[in-house]
């Protein structure tokens, strides 16, 4: 009968190591599965990850585009700024002319002014102011 035994033995250790072979059998296919949806779901994400990284790279083509647009256009404000500053200095200096000679005149006619040399009255009868700016004294009173 020890044979017997001992068969039946290892006829029980057989059926526990099929069961835990089973079993393990089980969990491993069943973390097989799973580590392949995890697998699937990370390729998806690599596929997301590389598509939004080519849309952020165009993204910033397009804002290197138009920041570039953007300082000519501001070039082109600056340079009509400057032109306009000066127009608009020119017609200021123009129109403080113009009221400086509008001035002049309304101080001409106010004080009666008809030339616009003045004229000093001289206290000296005698003297006579000569073209060349030279003074002669009339001598037929002394």
């Amino acid at each position: 009968m020890d044979e017997q035994q001992e068969l039946r033995a290892n006829l029980e250790a057989a059926k526990a190591a099929k069961t835990i072979t089973q079993k393990v059998t089980k969990e491993e296919t069943s973390l097989l599965r799973k580590v392949e949806l995890d697998n699937e779901a990370l390729q998806v994400e690599i596929h997301q990850l590389k598509l939004d990284n080519a849309t952020v790279g165009m993204s910033k083509a397009k804002v290197k585009e138009k920041c570039i647009r953007l300082k000519l256009e501001l070039e082109q404000i600056k340079v009509g700024f400057a032109k306009e500053k000066k127009k608009l200095e020119v017609a200021y200096q123009q129109q403080v002319d113009d009221m400086f000679f509008y001035s002049y005149h309304c101080c001409m006619k106010k004080y009666g002014i008809t030339d616009d040399i003045p004229s000093i009255p001289s206290n000296d009868e005698d003297e006579v102011v000569l073209g060349d700016g030279t003074v002669q004294g009339d001598d037929s009173k002394v």
